[in-house]
């Protein structure tokens, strides 16, 4: 019975944790949309303001610091830490392969991108049989990044890290040519 209930405190806070994480990077994206935001000094200068409300609103409904519970999370067991070791050389070689790629300026075939599936499965696989709050987790996260990352795309913000990586997201493969589509048309 305590161990239910245990689990399901985990559940709930990892809910409310993704569900905030995800309502602020949706004020980030209408904010840029409503406030006409064009530069990435701005862009910046948003989100830092968003993620100190989104940890400040977060340590007020978990009554615990949402950081150290993330990393309560993420370092609790052994197993957990083995199976975050597992995703980061799977991370590693996601990130040799596009090096290889970008370095070479090959464009991906199509042995390259079911690679990319091998490694969601291998990724995904060890994750429901050894961590599963960690694995939801772990993919709530990843959708607030792809926001983010597709947030950069629409409005061309320069990306404070790699510019390797900025070339390899502006390359990727979009349907048509490459623009999207017109809000206020």
């Amino acid at each position: 019975m305590l161990m239910q209930i245990t689990t399901n405190l985990w559940l709930s806070s990892m809910n409310m944790t993704l569900t905030v994480g995800l309502l602020g990077i949706e004020v980030i994206s209408s904010a840029i949309y409503f406030l006409n935001i064009k530069n990435s000094k701005s862009f910046y200068l948003l989100s830092c303001f968003v993620i100190c409300i989104i940890i400040l609103s977060l340590h007020i409904l978990l009554n615990k610091s949402p950081i150290l519970w993330i990393l309560n999370l993420t370092l609790r067991d052994w197993s957990t830490v083995k199976l975050l070791i597992f995703w980061m050389f799977c991370i590693g070689i996601a990130v040799l392969i596009i090096n290889n790629q970008t370095t070479y300026a090959r464009k991906a075939s199509t042995s390259i991108r079911k690679i990319f599936h091998l490694l969601t499965v291998v990724v995904y696989v060890p994750g429901l049989l050894y961590g599963c709050s960690l694995l939801y987790f772990a993919s709530g996260v990843m959708l607030c990044i792809f926001f983010v990352l597709e947030e950069h795309l629409l409005h061309h913000f320069i990306l404070i890290f790699n510019k390797t990586l900025w070339f390899v997201l502006n390359q990727s493969k979009r349907p048509g040519n490459g623009h999207y589509l017109e809000l206020d048309a």
